[in-house]
C-alpha cells in the first residue's frame, strides 16, 4: 500500500509493473532478489512523498539456504 493524506493505492505481488528485482509472480507470492526497486510510474502521483506499507502473508513457505551459505563460505568452481 503506498499512501499520503490524500491517495491511497493497493499493489498487489502480480502487478506488472514490478519487474525490477522482482522473480516472477506467483499464485500467492512473490520472490525478490534483494534488490528489489518501485516503479517511479508508481511514485509519481506522490508529489510530496509517501509511506509505503507491506503486507506480509503468515505461510508455510519457506527459502531454504544451503549449509555453505549458513557458514558464510563461497562457492569454488
Amino acid at each position: 500500500m503506498l499512501s499520503d493524506g490524500h491517495l491511497a493505492m493497493e499493489i498487489r505481488h502480480s502487478h506488472p509493473a514490478l519487474d525490477q528485482g522482482f522473480h516472477e509472480a506467483e499464485p500467492t507470492h512473490r520472490w525478490t532478489d534483494a534488490q528489489a526497486r518501485l516503479p517511479e510510474a508508481l511514485l509519481r502521483p506522490f508529489e510530496s512523498g509517501c509511506s509505503l506499507r507491506v503486507q506480509f502473508a503468515d505461510t508455510a513457505l519457506a527459502y531454504r539456504i544451503g549449509p555453505e551459505a549458513r557458514s558464510g563460505a563461497a562457492a569454488v568452481a
